[in-house]
């Protein structure tokens, strides 16, 4: 027991009081490691060391951070790559003993002068996908594990049965535990392991504490999400954020691990001990001021945080609903922001680490549940989120306490809402067309808007249901395309164009038809559809901005290398672009908000002490966004076969989606298509469909050809070795695998360009020369 600790804790949530004697939780621990480090200062952002834990061998040690990997990986995302290349093989899958969880921060995280300045990366081999998934997420667990001593955690090996690690930065101290007692169950868990390692039973001391967990649901399924910790000391509960992409949670309870929890001595404005604290404090006061002048008028985060966006997807057909068949829907206005916002707590400030103004983690305190384990308790229920409330459109959930409810479960279960919600929809379409049946799905009848079979389903999952379907179904969208067909249930085809998953990872929410240069961004990706990387419905579908496939090739590389700059520093980048100065309109190029990339220019040299400018910035991101590519081949996969995306986030699938918007289509393939009028009324619906399909499908080609032209990466989407070495990434074993997986091709005809050249003109036989195209 930590002195000066009560034998027993309390926490209240909404009106439900919770209690548990954290000293007979405790006690029940079994010190399997101990470790025992010399404490450093923070210098320009830096600890200048990372820990590894190996849970196989019960060994913690430290690795140094050399000025050669702040020069190639920069931190954060980077230094999670460069630790996983060091640790595991090209055959390393999620649950092998070797596979790795990484948890990095990077030079800018942990600052309280500039809003958005507490993310955390975390990485390993994805479940879904068989390569590297990155995701990052707020909470306080990044900046504490930095202001403990150490850039990155990496954890290796697996325990025998459930353990906890603690990272004490007031004792100088990391420690593995056994924790046979503790609930799983995030929300319940954080607040336990919270007041355990807690120095004192005040509000002060349990802030000082921050927990990583995933729950049930996480055991059960490939969606497992890493919740991160914060204590609230206004509200005096926990709250979370969540790494949700790729089953990271997955991973985190495949190792028995059933937390990991770090705790701080003291931090303040300056324990990062920045080269240039004036300037830093001068460039957070300017974005301070914007968020509180402008944010009103703007997105107006600070009130429904991203929840504002769900009207304005509805508006411009964008919202997902019934597994992306429609873009809008007569219910949708039940889900508006001004429905939540009915629900937020008001007046109490809802950032997840100190100093962010934008505070738009919103939160439902007092919450009645509904089903399940917890039924009839009042929680404190972190979000929705915009994707969560996409979730729920999709699934036609039109009741904003069914989202909440919803909501709850994946998060406490240690779920992916997006993964969860996606999958969810599918099941629902294929159950519509008979595919699936209540039968096929043990019992549930899992039909549009029922909400009941949604939150059975995740208990079901939770508990570890040894139902075909929920077994199968809890490892998402294409194992369970696989296994219709596999059963010769329905049209193979319409199974594969419905299912929206690329890689193995479920789509978050965007509908996208109608945008091909966001089409790209989901699929010409390094991980999956995830829409982090490359956001540019607007610039192309509504703006207009990006007209021709070199104008889209530009911008499928300069915004994935900007958004993975943010993920490099421990930053959020919700202040970048989701708060704009009054004149940004009047720049030369609006998208990319040129004062707030300056803005990030002095920010990151205000901290390192560097001189970069903002070419270097995107270079920092060049680097590490091909070297994750180059991995993704290492591991057998990362090339264009990879790069297809279903048909449903390209174009109408079926008769409906048509017909929904036949007017749109039909002008379509005259325009584009350029077939004539009267050919077009002469035609059948279905046949309309596979003239459209037919076209588009040879757009995104062609689309993919460019954006792999623009990157410096082969027909097959392979970076070069000399595109490597162009970058400084010159490791000889990667250039050598590169090498071998180019020859490859070119051996099977794969290294030809298909779309961007003209008729009549020739495409190089090799790659050495591609990027001269341009």
């Amino acid at each position: 027991m930590v002195e000066g600790q009560i034998p027993v804790a309390e926490y209240d949530s909404g009106n439900t009081k919770h209690t548990w004697n954290v000293k007979k939780l405790l006690n029940a621990h079994n010190i399997l490691a101990e470790y025992t480090y010399q404490k450093g200062k923070v210098i320009k952002g830096y600890a200048n060391r990372t820990l590894y834990v190996n849970l196989s061998t019960n060994t913690i040690s430290e690795k140094p951070v050399t000025d050669d990997m702040k020069k190639k990986f920069t931190g954060g995302r980077g230094f999670g790559l460069k630790l996983l290349w060091d640790s595991i093989k090209p055959t390393t899958r999620w649950d092998s003993e070797e596979n790795e969880l990484v948890i990095t921060t990077g030079p800018l995280c942990g600052t309280t002068q500039y809003a958005g300045s507490g993310k955390s990366l975390c990485l390993t081999i994805s479940p879904s996908t068989d390569i590297i998934c990155d995701s990052n997420v707020g909470g306080f667990f990044g900046p504490y594990l930095k202001f403990t001593g150490f850039d990155a955690l990496e954890i290796q090996g697996k325990a025998k049965e459930d353990v906890v690690i603690v990272i004490d930065g007031e004792q100088s101290k990391v420690t593995i535990e056994t924790a046979p007692k503790e609930e799983v169950n995030s929300h319940v868990l954080n607040e336990q392991l919270t007041h355990m390692y807690a120095s004192k039973d005040t509000d002060s001391a349990r802030q000082k504490v921050s927990v990583v967990s995933a729950g049930k649901g996480a055991e059960h399924s490939w969606w497992g999400c890493l919740n991160f910790s914060f204590y609230d000391i206004r509200r005096k509960v926990c709250r979370m954020k969540q790494a949700g992409r790729g089953g990271l949670g997955t991973v985190l309870r495949n190792k028995h691990i059933k937390a990991v929890v770090a705790k701080v001595e003291r931090f303040d404005g300056v324990t990062n001990h920045p080269a240039d604290p004036v300037t830093l404090a001068k460039v957070g006061t300017k974005l301070h001021q914007e968020i509180r002048d402008l944010d009103r008028q703007q997105c107006n985060m600070r009130a429904v945080g991203t929840v504002h966006l769900v009207e304005i997807m509805d508006q411009y057909d964008l919202l997902p609903t019934e597994n992306y068949r429609f873009g809008s829907f007569p219910k949708a206005s039940k889900i508006f922001s001004p429905k939540f916002y009915e629900y937020f707590t008001k007046i109490i400030p809802d950032g997840c680490w100190h100093g962010c103004t934008m505070a738009c983690a919103k939160t439902v305190d007092g919450f009645t549940i509904m089903t399940g384990p917890y039924k009839g308790q009042n929680v404190t229920v972190d979000g929705p989120e915009y994707e969560t409330v996409g979730c729920g459109a999709n699934m036609s959930l039109w009741d904003p306490a069914w989202i909440l409810e919803f909501n709850f479960y994946c998060d406490t279960y240690g779920l992916d809402t997006i993964s969860t919600g996606t999958a969810i929809a599918f099941y629902m379409e294929m159950f519509e067309y008979g595919i699936l049946n209540k039968e096929r799905c043990d019992g549930l009848e899992l039909y549009f808007g029922n909400f009941d079979a949604v939150m059975e389903f995740l208990h079901r999952m939770a508990r570890g249901d040894k139902g075909e379907f929920i077994i199968v179904a809890a490892k998402g969208v294409r194992r369970v395309k696989d296994w219709m067909k596999k059963k010769g249930w329905g049209n193979p085809q319409l199974i594969e164009d419905a299912g929206m998953e690329s890689k193995g990872l479920e789509y978050s929410e965007y509908v996208t038809k109608e945008s091909l240069a966001m089409q790209g961004g989901y699929g010409l990706t390094l991980k999956g559809p995830q829409h982090d990387e490359a956001w540019l419905i607007f610039m192309d579908m509504v703006n207009n901005q990006i007209p021709t496939f070199k104008d889209k090739a530009e911008a499928l590389h300069y915004f994935p290398m900007w958004r993975t700059w943010f993920g490099l520093n421990g930053l959020c980048k919700l202040p970048w672009n989701d708060i704009e100065p009054a004149n940004n309109a009047e720049t030369d190029e609006p998208a990319k908000v040129p004062e707030h990339v300056q803005n990030y220019v002095e920010y990151q040299n205000a901290v390192t002490g560097w001189n970069v400018d903002k070419e270097e910035l995107i270079l920092q991101s060049e680097r590490c966004y091909n070297w994750q590519r180059a991995m993704n081949v290492w591991l057998g996969k990362g090339t264009r076969k990879e790069d297809w995306i279903p048909y449903r986030s390209i174009g109408p699938v079926t008769e409906m989606e048509y017909v929904s918007r036949k007017d749109r289509y039909d002008a379509q393939l005259i325009e584009k298509v350029r077939l004539k009028k009267e050919q077009v009324e002469r035609m059948s619906v279905p046949e309309k469909i596979k003239a459209l399909y037919k076209h588009r499908r040879n757009e995104y080609e062609k689309l993919a050809d460019a954006v792999y032209y623009r990157r410096g990466w082969t027909p097959n989407g392979i970076p070069t070795p000399q595109k490597m070495k162009q970058l400084d990434m010159d490791d000889s074993k990667l250039l050598k695998v590169l090498q071998k997986k180019i020859d490859d091709d070119e051996k099977v005809g794969k290294n030809v360009w298909g779309g961007i050249y003209k008729k009549g003109e020739k495409p190089p036989t090799t790659v050495h020369n591609y990027w001269e195209k341009w």
